[in-house]
């Protein structure tokens, strides 16, 4: 079993200038999600994050490889894949009220 060892500040901020961290400012965004149900309730979803599917596919072979060594390349990807379920919770959500006004 590995054991845990945590970072010291200076080899953490060495990380953060040499590794996927740079481009944090350039892939993830802050987005507001403004979902309009079907009974005509609007909503907002403030504070969140997303990663910017451009710029990912903007970039690099060699950006990608050393992201997928420094374990972010398949996380990088859920998080995009995620963001396809929104549509489907909307919908769920959709069915749920309808189902409520049904009874």
């Amino acid at each position: 079993m590995a054991t845990k060892r945590y970072l010291s500040p200076t080899e953490h901020n060495n990380i953060l200038r040499t590794s996927p961290h740079r481009y944090k400012g350039w892939l993830i965004e802050a987005v507001t999600l403004e979902v309009e149900l079907n009974d005509g309730s609007r909503h907002q979803l403030i504070g969140y994050h997303s990663i910017n599917e451009e710029n990912v596919q903007a970039l690099s072979g060699g950006v990608l490889a050393e992201f997928n060594r420094e374990g972010f390349l398949a996380p990088m990807f859920m998080a995009l894949a995620s963001m396809a379920n929104i549509q489907h919770l909307v919908a769920l959500k959709n069915e749920s009220l309808a189902m409520e006004a049904g009874q």
